[in-house]
């Protein structure tokens, strides 16, 4: 069988456009994407009926509307997209830090900086989080940089 496109949608409204580095749909059909320049973007995707095919009940094409658009949130390509409830948490580029979105209202919400950096000779290298764990009983995050390093840290 053969895939058909039914919509094709524009990852960034920057001109030429960025790559998506990383998506993810979370509750209530939201998809997340994050791209190579540290944009994120929220996309409600609902189902829309399509009138050109009237047999049969699945005659519905998705559809993706644009809810947010955070521009510039991270220094270079989003690397982690990890909702909590009803958070959203992204890092990205070489800034050392977790961001927290409210997914209700696209706001910012505060960020941790979970890489201290390395000194080196034109300032202070910093590395990217890649992942992360999270232990809801205690409260505790345990972040993975780009370099190796493991860092705790307790709300």
């Amino acid at each position: 069988q053969k895939f058909r496109r039914i919509q094709k949608y524009k990852s960034s409204t920057q001109p030429g456009g960025h790559l998506v580095t990383r998506a993810k749909f979370i509750h209530d059909n939201l998809l997340i994407t994050g791209t190579n320049n540290g944009y994120v973007r929220f996309w409600q995707l609902q189902c829309a009926k399509d009138k050109s095919r009237m047999i049969g009940s699945g005659n519905s094409l998705p559809n993706l509307s644009l809810r947010y658009d955070l521009i510039g949130i991270h220094n270079g390509a989003i690397e982690l997209l990890v909702n909590v409830g009803n958070v959203l948490l992204t890092s990205g580029g070489n800034d050392g830090k977790i961001v927290g979105w409210d997914i209700a209202t696209g706001s910012r919400l505060g960020d941790m900086q979970c890489h201290q950096g390395r000194q080196i000779e034109s300032g202070v290298l910093q590395s990217c989080v890649v992942d992360l764990l999270i232990n809801g009983k205690d409260g505790t995050f345990i972040s993975l940089c780009r370099d190796g390093s493991l860092r705790m840290l307790k709300m």
